[in-house]
Parts: structure tokens; C-alpha cells; sequence
């Protein structure tokens, strides 16, 4: 897939082989957009991912299994629940990928329409975040919370997801805001959030506490995207 890409980025002029760099030096070639720009640098991170050997995948075993009981004797709770909340944790970490790639793509979209305008959307994938929220008297960090984020921000506005184990919650937040983080959002209610619950080993989500569904989940998300451009022209 990502040897067609290429091939076809080429046919347009978009990517310049090293041997056809002289070659076109007194051409004129034309720019990746940020957008197109950031994704094939993805893929082609990701294209240099190995699958791991059978005493890799065993070594990884044992240092998972060390890093549970780790877990468990720190927290003061069973094994058990540590694996849970592990489950749970890869449930939320897939569907945020997901959210984020159906709004992605509504972004390449609509930037394909707009432009490099005042109005164009940039995308901020998904990471883990960690921020202090609370200091003792001599400013040393006491209470700290970590979430999953990723954001689509035009010059007005940022449309903010941020996860924890098994929530995720967007926010509409005035770009200028979204420096504070959670303290700023605070100041704004969540306009959709999806609850996760594991039950007899699988994951149930919900979506404004109506049961889960990709129908549901991308109508949700034009309606979000939507109102993040009208936000933006106001």
C-alpha cells in the first residue's frame, strides 16, 4: 500500500526520486500538504516495524507479566484487575485511533475544499499526555493525570479528545485556550462522551448513555466536525 502511494505521488510530480534530483533541479515541482505530508511520513515509520521473533514475543511475555505483578503489589489489588484495566486501556486506545481516523478524514477532506486558509484544520494525532493538575506549597507536583489526546484546531477553535481507561470525552475549546489543558476544559461541558465498561471479558461502550454503533458513532462526529467550522467562521 505504501509502495503504491508512492507510485502514485510520483506520477504527479509529488515525490522526486534521489537519482531524478539533478535531473529536475530546474523544474518546478509542486508541495506536499501538511496533511499528505504528515501521513506518508507516518506510513513510512510505521513500514519499518518488525514482527517480533518467537523469543521476542517470549521475552515480552515475561517482562509484561514482571511489569503486572509490579503493578499489583504497588496498587495493593489483585493481578486480575491490573489485566483488566489493561484490556480496557487497548479497547480505548483502538477506538480513539478509530474516532481519530474518521475525523482525519473529514479533514482532508474539507482542507481540500478550503485550502491553506484561515479556515484550514490541522491534526494532532493521538498521545499520551501527563500533567501536573495539583502542587504542594513549595510548587513540587503532588497529583498528576494522564490522558489519551489528539485534536482537530482551525485559528479559532480546537475540537479536543482526550481519553482516560474508559472514557472518552470531546470538547469544543477556543484555541487560544487549549494551552491550559485540563484546567481550561473544565471551563467548557464535554459535547459527546463515550463510557466503556468490561464485562465477562469484552468491552461495551456506550455513546450519550445509548448503546454503541459505528451508524451512531460517525453521525455523532459530522455533528461534531460541523459545528468546529461553524465555530471557526465566527
Amino acid at each position: 500500500m505504501l509502495i503504491s502511494k508512492l507510485v502514485k505521488l510520483r506520477q504527479q510530480n509529488l515525490v522526486v526520486l534521489p537519482n531524478e534530483v539533478q535531473k529536475q533541479s530546474t523544474k518546478k515541482t509542486q508541495t506536499l500538504s501538511p496533511d499528505l505530508a504528515s501521513e506518508l511520513s507516518h506510513q513510512i515509520l510505521g513500514s519499518y516495524q518488525t514482527n517480533f521473533t518467537i523469543q521476542q514475543k517470549e521475552w515480552m511475555k515475561q517482562l509484561a507479566q514482571h511489569s503486572v505483578e509490579y503493578l499489583a503489589d504497588r496498587r495493593g489489588v489483585k493481578r486480575r484487575k491490573v489485566r483488566e484495566d489493561a484490556r480496557l486501556n487497548r479497547a480505548t486506545t483502538n477506538l480513539v485511533n478509530h474516532i481519530y481516523t474518521i475525523l482525519h478524514s473529514y479533514a482532508l477532506s474539507y482542507n481540500g475544499q478550503v485550502g491553506w486558509t484561515e479556515l484550514y484544520i490541522t491534526c494532532t494525532r493521538p498521545s499520551v499526555v501527563a500533567e501536573v493538575v495539583r502542587y504542594n506549597g513549595l510548587r513540587e507536583p503532588v497529583e498528576t493525570v494522564t490522558h489519551l489526546r489528539a485534536r482537530l484546531s482551525s485559528g479559532a477553535c480546537c475540537l479536543v479528545m482526550r481519553a482516560q481507561v474508559d472514557k472518552i470525552e470531546l470538547f469544543l475549546v477556543p484555541t487560544a485556550k487549549t494551552i491550559g489543558l485540563s484546567k481550561a476544559e473544565k471551563n467548557y461541558s464535554a459535547m459527546l462522551t463515550i463510557n466503556g465498561k468490561l464485562e465477562s471479558g469484552k468491552v461495551y461502550w456506550t455513546i450519550a448513555d445509548k448503546p454503541f454503533s459505528n451508524q451512531i458513532l460517525e453521525a455523532n462526529m459530522m455533528l461534531l466536525f460541523g459545528k468546529l467550522i461553524c465555530f471557526s467562521r465566527e
